[in-house]
């Protein structure tokens, strides 16, 4: 399990005004001098020319100055903040660099493309998508003089981060959060249409079925989503369900794991408030979305790493409830195959005429119509696919 214990005094007003708080995974990060590798990529950030404006550097010298994508803290590298952006570097005296690429958190998503330039001639070019997770990108400067590189007409601030040029890397690099309590809620990013609730206040919060949530976050408008860094989080668990006496519509929850499609919970307006847990131990970014509706649903009770003693409503004491996303993925496969097939349908009809029982894993996947039992319908559902 990945779990980081970090301690961090942090007064309440700061929670409040900076609308988040975060350890990080450096803890406080270290001011050290600046070692030789340091001053060369200091050196070489400031030779920097034809420069769009709008640019600012980053040389890593300073904790509190800082920029954000995917989530992380990036201390070293540059921001591009301007339609047009471009800087030109003189590389005759290096072989390669690196830098990690993508959009300053919450400055606009837009995709866009970098295009790098090798004495003048296009050498190569990258697509950016609105979503993605930071790129690592590198590039052979040998026998070369001039190094450009350009993303045209796009808006959104852009940025490279940790750039390293040969063996030469920052002794700061970027910072991952790892999050305690309740501060993630505040730490989601590339968001609309979201509101957040963190539990601080028994005077704010949101009802589904009436019942009052006040941990969560509520999706209100159309193009409704969020986005979270999970570097440091194995998985993450939440109930969904329609907002009262909001829009009575049904909706589809999108999630997805690094930019790539995951799985669509489909919420009826009607629907019990249900339970579900998403494993992120191999993921960087996770995303909900609601884009594609005009929204009145909310993601209620919100724990990482099945922190279940933080909420304190009862929602998670039967842990049987809460059902694994990845076993919904194998739904109906119920022995474990890879395939949905005879055997088991069989083992749906054996249940009911009570010859053998289901543990908690082999009920959500014998449940093919996710009316929380299984009987006959779900074994006519499974023949209908098996006939197919």
């Amino acid at each position: 399990m990945r779990k980081f214990k970090r301690l961090m005094s942090v007064l309440m007003s700061a929670i409040f005004a900076f609308s988040f708080c975060l350890v990080w995974d450096k803890g406080k990060v270290e001011v050290k001098a600046a070692t030789a590798a340091d001053t060369v990529l200091t050196e070489f950030l400031n030779s920097g020319y034809d420069f769009s404006d709008g640019t600012t550097i980053y040389d890593g010298s300073d904790e509190h100055n800082y920029f954000q994508m995917s989530g992380r803290r990036y201390y070293q590298g540059m921001t591009f903040d301007n339609y047009n952006s471009c800087v030109s570097f003189d590389v005759e005296n290096y072989s390669k660099i690196s830098f990690d690429l993508g959009h300053v958190d919450n400055s606009g998503l837009y995709d866009f493309t970098l295009s790098i330039y090798r004495d003048g001639n296009l050498y190569r070019e990258v697509n950016y998508s609105l979503f993605d997770m930071c790129k690592k990108i590198e590039i052979n400067l040998s026998g070369i003089s001039e190094l450009k590189l350009e993303i045209p007409a796009d808006y959104g601030i852009k940025a490279i981060g940790d750039i390293c040029l040969d063996e030469n890397a920052p002794s700061i690099t970027h910072s991952t959060p790892v999050y305690e309590n309740e501060e993630f809620l505040y730490s989601w990013y590339d968001k609309s249409g979201v509101e957040i609730y963190d539990g601080l206040d028994d005077s704010n919060y949101f009802q589904m079925n009436g019942s009052n949530y006040y941990q969560g976050i509520t999706f209100n408008k159309y193009n409704a989503y969020a986005t979270l860094n999970v570097e440091n989080v194995d998985n993450i668990t939440f109930c969904i369900g329609h907002i009262d006496n909001t829009d009575s519509r049904n909706r589809s929850l999108r999630i997805y794991l690094d930019n790539n499609f995951y799985y669509t919970l489909d919420s009826k307006f009607d629907d019990e408030v249900k339970a579900y847990k998403i494993d992120t131990s191999d993921v960087s970014i996770i995303r909900f979305d609601f884009s594609e509706n005009y929204c009145g649903y909310g993601l209620a009770n919100l724990v990482l790493d099945e922190n279940y003693d933080s909420i304190t409503d009862g929602s998670y004491s039967d842990k049987s409830k809460i059902k694994d996303i990845d076993l919904l993925l194998r739904k109906g496969d119920i022995d474990g195959n890879g395939t949905i097939n005879l055997y088991d349908v069989i083992a749906v009809a054996k249940y009911m005429m009570g010859m053998i029982t289901f543990n908690s894993d082999e009920m959500l996947l014998a449940d093919y119509n996710e009316d929380s039992k299984v009987d006959l319908y779900d074994a006519v559902e499974l023949a209908k696919l098996i006939m197919k």
